[in-house]
């Protein structure tokens, strides 16, 4: 890289930084923790297939019309996140956002050579089939700012927001709940064991 770009990339780092885009803590981030879709791995010994939603749940092809027959997994197969997913198309933006645990990645080499390499940690953002948002293993690699997109993210995240102090509020609530159990067990266990 030269200075210019590593210019660019360092003011570009700086604008997604105060718009709080990076990391899993920025709004993307949890846009996907709270909204996203998990990406479910299966996997045994003889096989291993990772299953992405259908965005269009009421033109699912693959559903069987007799799914009581079939066996769904094999008793040795361990299901595991990969991942998750979000497709904004549901409320009318076509916007998906997608983090990875591990994935592969295009690095283009020259114009007729592109090769596809591991990476961990992949968050890309793509708006209407352009990827303007990309970071891989906490560096960001593409930031293409613009009012449009942003305007589209800000609304999404203002629903999650919401979602967000909901689920705060019954962690809360589930934990006074936990504590008064935990305070009750102990009033339990004084009086059967000291006789108090």
């Amino acid at each position: 890289m030269d200075n210019k770009e590593n210019l660019v990339k360092e003011k570009r780092l700086i604008e997604a930084t105060t718009k709080n885009l990076t990391g899993l803590e920025g709004k993307i981030g949890q846009i996907l923790k709270y909204l996203g879709d998990p990406i479910i791995s299966h996997t045994s010994d003889i096989y291993e297939q990772t299953s992405w939603y259908d965005m269009f749940p009421y033109m699912n092809v693959y559903e069987m019309p007799n799914n009581e027959d079939l066996p769904i997994e094999d008793m040795d197969t361990s299901l595991r996140e990969i991942g998750r997913n979000l497709s904004a198309l549901k409320w009318g933006i076509n916007m998906e956002l997608s983090y990875l645990k591990a994935s592969k990645i295009p690095v283009k080499h020259s114009e007729f050579y592109t090769e596809w390499v591991d990476a961990e940690r992949v968050m890309i953002v793509t708006f209407k089939g352009y990827v303007v948002y990309r970071e891989i293993e906490g560096n960001l690699e593409s930031y293409l700012p613009d009012d449009e997109w942003e305007a589209s993210l800000d609304r999404i995240y203002d629903l999650c927001k919401k979602i967000k102090k909901n689920a705060k509020i019954n962690i809360q609530e589930d934990n006074k709940l936990e504590n008064k159990k935990n305070k009750l067990g102990l009033l339990a266990r004084l009086r059967e064991k000291w006789g108090i």
